[in-house]
């Protein structure tokens, strides 16, 4: 078999341009809060709060982003390899015993403990929460695809709990 590299779909290059565009928006807040001529403390009070929430939403989304690019998984024939960032983690698919699905994440049962397998972030609409697939040599496929191949490689069913 050949090399199948599993990395986070573009998509997850929106984090990035969002968590941007709110740390512009805390900014202009964080300045306006000092330039003002407002003499309500409240309101002054309020303005700053408001823009320390901003600038700690940017620096989460952008921690986020950073976090869901490093994630990679490479499947090779008789082990996977899961990169985060400077680490690197070996498994052999002969040492996954069992495979759970618990919503999203897929924990992964071994000797020496578990790895989860997780989406490597969301898109969210309105109340509906989507996990972001992944490109797999080149090509986006959807999140299911990584668990359903690792499980096809290992011979263990995905149990459902």
């Amino acid at each position: 078999m050949s090399l199948v590299r599993y990395r986070p779909a573009e998509a997850v290059r929106w984090l990035e341009m969002g968590s941007g565009t709110t740390a512009r928006g805390a900014q202009r807040r964080g300045v306006a809060v000092f330039r003002s001529e407002e003499t309500d403390l409240k309101r002054s009070v309020r303005d700053a709060a408001g823009a320390i929430m901003g600038a700690g939403k940017s620096a989460i989304a952008h921690a986020l982003h950073a976090h869901s690019t490093t994630v990679e998984y490479v499947l090779h024939d008789d082990y996977m390899e899961i990169v985060g960032g400077p680490k690197t983690r070996t498994i052999r698919y002969k040492d996954i015993q069992r495979m759970v699905s618990r919503g999203d994440r897929v924990d992964l049962e071994l000797a020496d403990g578990t790895v989860k397998v997780a989406p490597p972030a969301y898109i969210s609409v309105g109340r509906v929460r989507v996990p972001i697939g992944w490109n797999r040599n080149g090509i986006d496929v959807p999140f299911d695809l990584l668990p359903d191949e690792l499980s096809a490689r290992c011979r263990v069913n995905i149990e459902t709990e």
